[in-house]
């Protein structure tokens, strides 16, 4: 049925026109065989191809886009055209918002990806630390910079996404079991839609990682804050409670104690003892009175 629709729709404004050409829709690809006996302008077949899709989405509401070999003549130079309308096709997950794509302008499309160790690493640092921000400017450089300006193979476009998930795929296995099992169920996305949705959908999975990485720190925060207060609590009259004792009861250096202690507490370290000394011995006073 929806063939015969799209049929009808061809031939009701493919009088003056022949050309060939490959239309996608998502319940197949229709080839579009036309024959005319004058020789066509672009113009008129950008016209026509046009007034297709316009019809064709309009009739069935669905995303259409046309795909365009060279116009020859004969029989042969119609196979020629439909070959080159197929080649023309493969571009249709890299070149998405087009309506459509000649094979005429496809061309030095056979450019290495633009995913160096340095950005990857960078990327990968990011997305560990659970700076999102950073990750997905990175991630929007990277997109930005292999596909604005230049049309790559579907094929080595393809790889960049592939190169990308790899990169989540560290990122998460390193966090935990449960992240990198979510990770792997979503490695359809690189075979399902066109490049631009898939990069959404690792923008997406950029997000659930780095908020999976900070609410690990919050929670991690949380329970050294606690562990650091019993520790002041237990050794709160001694001499020797200070940096270097508390930091070599939890393992870490003193010095990093310091900055952690204050990024936790939001005050100095000596402050707060002071404080809760001066608070225990009032309370002392109190009781004693």
């Amino acid at each position: 049925m929806f063939y015969a629709t799209v049929s009808e729709i061809a031939r009701r404004i493919a009088d003056a026109y022949g050309i060939c050409m490959c239309i996608e829709i998502p319940v197949g690809t229709p080839c579009i065989i036309l024959n005319t006996p004058k020789e066509l302008r672009e113009t008129e077949i950008i016209e026509f191809a046009k007034k297709l899709i316009q019809n064709i989405s309009s009739n069935q509401k669905l995303r259409t886009q046309a795909y365009i070999g060279s116009c020859y003549k004969g029989f042969y130079g119609i196979c020629q055209s439909f070959e080159e309308a197929k080649i023309a096709l493969n571009y249709r997950n890299v070149i998405v918002y087009d309506d459509i794509i000649y094979y005429q302008n496809i061309k030095n499309t056979n450019m290495p990806i633009i995913y160096s160790t340095d950005v990857q690493v960078k990327f990968e640092n990011n997305i560990r630390s659970g700076n999102l921000s950073e990750a997905l400017k990175i991630l929007d450089t990277i997109y930005q910079t292999n596909f604005s300006q230049r049309t790559i193979a579907p094929e080595i476009a393809s790889c960049l996404m592939s190169s990308i998930y790899v990169s989540l795929m560290r990122c998460a296995e390193s966090i935990d079991a449960e992240i990198y099992k979510y990770v792997c169920e979503k490695s359809e996305l690189l075979t399902n839609g066109n490049i631009h949705d898939c990069y959404l959908s690792l923008k997406d999975i950029c997000e659930v990682i780095c908020n999976k990485i900070n609410m690990q720190k919050e929670s991690r925060k949380a329970e050294l804050k606690r562990k650091i207060e019993l520790i002041i609590e237990e050794y709160i009259t001694s001499p020797n409670l200070d940096q270097t004792f508390i930091a070599g009861k939890i393992g870490i250096t003193p010095s990093y104690f310091s900055c952690l202690f204050k990024e936790l507490f939001n005050v100095g370290m000596s402050e707060y003892i002071s404080k809760r000394r001066c608070s225990l011995a009032a309370n002392y006073l109190k009781e004693s009175v």
